[in-house]
């Protein structure tokens, strides 16, 4: 929903099944050497934060 806001927002694409949704896991792989970065964790509460919204 992210990528296509806009287009929703601005009617160019259409929501046919509004009330249709399905659940996705989603997984963040990172290589163990940036277990304890910085700029990994800040990226990773970005994403959970934002896919909370969708």
């Amino acid at each position: 929903m992210l990528i296509i806001r806009q287009e929703l927002q601005n009617g160019s694409l259409v929501c046919i099944l509004p009330d249709d949704s399905q659940q996705a896991d989603i997984h963040a792989i990172y290589p163990s050497r940036l277990e304890t970065s910085a700029k990994r964790k800040v990226f990773v509460t970005l994403l959970e934060t934002a896919l909370k919204k969708v």
